[in-house]
Order: structure tokens, then sequence, then C-alpha cells
């Protein structure tokens, strides 16, 4: 599974920028003369089998589906070498120290110098008194037995550096310097220190390959070990994996995420390429803990049950109250205050909420809804809806968002609306929540601090995105309208941190060129509107790079990003492995007995809407909700740099 996300998912970093060009409906003629492997026991095929105490894999049950035959592979059939190999048109790489000198100068498609139980220091193998080949010893053999035995069967020095420079250099590196080596040494550095040290100790190595004629570099970073069986049934851990290994290797991950771009332009002709493994395993966690995801928990149920449900145990959550600001999406009921304004208010909306029609713009609860409950508060309820007295005592959050509006001031005019826009959201917290809140706490510091534990969910910009932009008499370009969506986002953030918010969770938005209204009303040559898309893309690259920004210019704040984006694209990817069957249709008939337009009043909507991600044109299911929540809530990878419960713990 983790090998085909490997080769599938990532053909856009691996074979664009190394091979040659591959699209999804066929690949052209690859480019590659040869494939170069160093590394651990992740890719070694056999070197350790020929080195004395060694870590070795040379015995059953390994290899028993590679024709049932142990090499040295630490795994039950092939690596991801092999794979790519045989995508390359070559032989498996020879482990090097199986090769004599005639092989090493007739081998052309490549050579394998992994060594199990190695890494980049040479620390490595040495506390359990294990001989291996740690990586500049596997460039060492690179330079001392493959360069000049091989470079006698070319006609040239010419052709040899062209059929080097051509070849891919496969690194993985780093998993036992992150794991045992570090854990076992007397004097630690801090992990900062030492994810330096490791990266500046890679580098070397690399210049020196890059010395001796590679130029196509393909760096592995190091898989999340905290959730490997060894760990998780030694070490403790209080949620799935044993975090303090994983944060220990995000740090390492994302120094050499930083690294590669600055030693492409100080290596002259160099491609150096990341293959996140750590991003392809959390994938696969993620997708195999939502195989359950449209068994969607009972509408009433409580918080011990709803966490169970989630498997997340018995864990406290250190956050009083949860503020939720934004639009359709998670509005529960404000339009319905408002004259002139798009609602929710009629069945079959709410056909799931107990059979009553909220303003919510979906069958049931929204993703804000599943956050309440896990954190043990009543749904928030919608602002516009509370008495004063309402707003003296209600301290576990408010709903402040309303449909069709967004960050600017334009939203909903096109259609003659009545909305709250975002700012017209914080204006209502200061002056009305804020207000009369504060009367019923003791004192001002205890105040300060639920404000500071509260958690502040954000979902806007898609409206700004979608609908106001297009209809627009004078639109910017995309770029600069993503800018003025950023730093009018910020300003309302600051205001809300100035007010006492620190704890913030921002969405980015969702690929609306995949909704139903889109794809049934605009042209379109692939599966989704891609200029919708791609509009969203920028904006949404804009909000991923300003959030580090704005915790470290908001003292004490916490920052952390939702990417819907990719919750919805997980789904499009894969929609059976989440339980979907249909993903761009509306489970609704509009007026004219279509699916194209807002639900009709009173007509009842399709039966198997727990497997749709679509309730309307334009919104989610229940069954999605529940799915953005989950992920939020438990997985790292679409809420970053730290998972929902870690920010409500934090």
């Amino acid at each position: 599974m983790v090998l085909e996300m490997f080769l599938k998912h990532h053909h856009s970093t691996l074979t664009n920028s190394l091979f040659c060009n591959i699209c999804p409906l066929g690949i052209s003629k690859i480019d590659l003369p040869a494939l170069y492997v160093f590394g651990d026991s992740y890719v070694d095929n056999g070197n350790n089998n020929f080195l004395p105490h060694s870590a070795v894999a040379n015995y059953l049950p390994f290899g028993i589906d590679f024709d049932g035959k142990p090499t040295g592979r630490a795994t039950n059939g092939r690596t991801v070498v092999d794979f790519i190999a045989t995508v390359g048109g070559f032989q498996y790489p020879p482990s090097i120290l199986g090769l004599s000198e005639a092989n090493r100068k007739s081998t052309r498609t490549g050579v394998n110098y992994a060594s199990g139980s190695s890494e980049i220091l040479s620390e490595n193998g040495r506390s359990m008194h294990m001989n291996v080949l740690n990586f500049f010893q596997q460039v060492d053999l690179f330079e001392n037995a493959t360069l000049k035995d091989l470079k006698s069967s070319f006609s040239s020095t010419e052709s040899f550096t062209e059929y080097l420079s051509k070849s891919v250099f496969f690194i993985h590196i780093a998993s036992n310097d992150l794991g045992f080596t570090y854990e076992t040494t007397a004097s630690k550095d801090s992990p900062d220190k030492y994810s330096e040290v490791l990266v500046e100790e890679l580098f070397k190595q690399l210049q020196r390959l890059y010395k001796l004629g590679a130029c196509k570099v393909l760096v592995n970073n190091v898989s999340p070990l905290g959730c490997q069986p060894f760990n998780i049934n030694t070490k403790n851990h209080t949620t799935s994996c044993v975090e303090e290994v994983n944060e220990r290797i995000i740090i390492y991950n994302k120094f050499l995420f930083n690294s590669l771009t600055k030693w492409q332009s100080t290596l002259s002709g160099s491609k150096f390429v990341l293959e996140d493994l750590y991003k392809i395993f959390q994938d696969v966690y993620a997708s195999a803990a939502s195989y359950d995801v449209l068994e969607v928990p009972p509408f009433n149920i409580n918080q011990q049950s709803l966490l169970q449900y989630l498997s997340l145990g018995d864990i406290k959550i250190d956050s009083p109250a949860l503020y939720v600001f934004g639009d359709s999406y998670v509005d529960d009921g404000n339009n319905n205050f408002l004259p002139h304004s798009a609602v929710a208010n009629y069945l079959p909306f709410g056909i799931d909420f107990d059979g009553k029609p909220t303003g919510r713009a979906t069958n049931g609860r929204t993703v804000a809804d599943f956050i309440a409950t896990v954190s043990g508060f009543q749904f928030p309820p919608p602002i516009l809806g509370m008495s004063e007295a309402d707003r003296k005592t209600t301290r576990t959050g408010v709903n402040y968002a309303s449909g069709s509006s967004g960050i600017l001031s334009e939203n909903g005019r096109s259609m003659h609306m009545n909305v709250l826009n975002f700012f017209q959201q914080v204006d209502l917290f200061e002056n009305t929540t804020l207000k009369d809140l504060k009367s019923s706490f003791s004192s001002t510091e205890s105040f300060t601090e639920y404000l500071s534990k509260s958690v502040f969910f954000i979902h806007t910009a898609s409206n700004d995105l979608g609908l106001t932009y297009e209809t627009a008499t004078s639109k910017s370009s995309p770029d600069k309208y993503a800018e003025v969506l950023v730093e009018e986002l910020f300003k309302q953030l600051q205001r809300l941190y100035k007010l006492g918010a620190r704890k913030f969770l921002v969405n980015n938005v969702s690929p609306l060129g995949c909704q139903p209204f889109n794809i049934n009303t605009k042209n379109h040559t692939t599966s989704c509107v891609e200029e919708v898309n791609e509009r969203i893309s920028i904006y949404n690259k804009l909000i991923s790079n300003s959030l580090t920004k704005w915790q470290s210019i908001l003292s004490g704040s916490k920052f952390v990003l939702g990417d819907l984006y990719k919750i919805f694209q997980d789904v499009y990817a894969s929609p059976v492995s989440y339980g979907f069957k249909d993903v761009n249709t509306s489970c609704c008939v509009d007026g004219n007995g279509a699916r194209i337009l807002p639900c009709a009043q009173n007509v009842a909507p399709c039966e198997d809407r727990k497997s749709r991600v679509f309730f309307d044109p334009f919104h989610p299911t229940e069954s999605m909700h529940f799915l953005w929540a989950r992920r939020l809530l438990k997985d790292s990878s679409v809420c970053s740099p730290i998972n929902l419960i870690q920010l409500m713990q934090a």
C-alpha cells in the first residue's frame, strides 16, 4: 500500500522531475540509464548478508512473497527501489557487496549500497555492536569500487559523465540516527541541534556524490517512527503513536525540506527532489482510520461515547469554549434572523438533525457540532438567537457564522443579500459576547485566562473566492486578490487576538471547482473546474505561508491550519476507502427537478446521503462534516503543525 502511494501519488515529484514526462494517461520514454540506491534497512537488498555481526533479514519469513526466497530485504517481498527499477526497465539494483569486479565493470543499470541499521553518523550500529555500512562508507564504495570499475567500460569520459548526470540517486537515510542511536546516546543534543548536525553531515556526502558526477538526487525524509509497532509497544504514549519520537522526526524533516532548494542552488546543474515519506505513512494511517467514517455517530451521543467512537480514549480537553466564525459551512442559524438572507431553515435541511431544520446548510450536524461534542459542550448557539441573559451565562462558546458571508464587505451584495461578513462577526464578538460575558467572571484575570484557552474556529473566504470574485465588475489578478483577502483576514484575527483570543484554527478553502454547482454550470475539461481550483490554491498557499509569521508576530498565540482542501482531495482520490459512493452530485433536488440549484422546500432528498459528499450543490453532507472533524481532531497531515486535540490541550 505504501509503495503504491509512493509510485502513484507522488509521480509529480518523482517522475516528472527526475525520470521523464509521465502523466496519468501513460508513460513516455524514460530517459534514465541507472538507479543508485543508498540508505538503511528500508532499501537494503542484501549487503548486510556479507557483513559479520550485522543486522540481517536473510531468513524466512522475510522474502516469503519474493518468490519464497529471503534475500536480505527486511520485508515480505519487494522494496520501493525494486518497483522503481522495474518502472525504469532495469533489473533490481544488485547489492554492491555481492558483486564481483567483473560484475561491477558491466552493471550499468545501477547498484544498491544500502545497509540495514546504518545511517548518516558513524555511531550507528555501535550501540548494538553491529557491523554496518554508514552513509559515508556507502559513498566510499560508490567512489572506490563502482566508479573506478565502471568508468573503464565507457568509450569516453564525456559519455560516462553524461551517464552519471542522468542517473537517479535514491537516498533513504536518518531513521536510525533519529531512533535507536539518538535514544541510546549518553549525552544528547536537543532535537533541533541534532537535526542540524544530521542535515549538515548528509549534505557533505551528497556534495561528494555531486562532485563524483551525480546530478539527480531523490532524498526521502523520515517516516513517523513513533507509529511503528516496536515503539507503540515499548514506550509510553497517550495517543495512537509515540508523539515524542514523531516530534523529533518532524524537526529533522523540516530542516531537510528547507535545505533542498538551497542545495540545488549551491550545486549548479543538480536536481534535488524531496519524497515526503512521512506524509505517505500519515495518509495511510488517516485512510485506514477513516474506513468507518460513514458510521456517523448517533445524534444524541455524549462526549465520552464520541471520544471512544473516535478512538481518542479518556483524554482531558483543556479548552473551556469553542467560538465559531465563518460562512454557510458552519452557520447554525444566524441567517434565520437576517432579512433577505440565504437561509437553510426548511426541510430537507436538518432531516438528520432530529428531523428539524435549524439553519445548518446540511442534512445533519456540522464540523463545529462534532468538535463541540468532543469538547463536552452544547452546540455553540447562533449569536443572533441569544438573549442578553443567554449571552451572560453561555460559557462554552457561540457561533457567529453567516451563510454567503466572507472576508470582504462585498459578499452577499451581488444577490442583494443581508449577511454578516467576517469583520461584522468580530464586531458581534466584541460588542455583545465579550461585554456581556465578562461580567459573569470573578476577575479580569480569570476572564483573560478563559479566552486564552478557548478555541477560535474560522472557516471563511469560500464566497470571496467564488461568486463574489466571479461577479466583480473589476477583477484583480488571482494573486493580488488572494493577497488582499489574507491581509483583511489578518486584520480581523489581530482584532480577536487583542480581544483575548490565543488559539486559532484557520481552515483553508475546499476545492470549490469540484462542487456540483460549478461542475454543472461552468465549462471544464477535467472532472472539476480547474480555473476555480487554481484560484483557491493560490489563496491557500498564501494562508499556509502566513500562519507561522502571524504566530511569531502575535506573542503567545497558536495558529493551526485546517487543510480542508486536502481533506476533500483525499476523498476524491479514494472515495471508496472513505465509504463514499457519490462525490459530485447533490443529494437534494431543486425547484426544476434537477440537482444544480438550492434545495426545493419539503422535497425528499436522496436516501443514500450517508455515502454522498454533497447534500446540496454547494454544501457537504453530515458524513463529510464528520470526516472533516475527525481528521482535524486526530490527523496532523491535515491539521498542522499540531492537530486540534493537541491545540485544545496546549
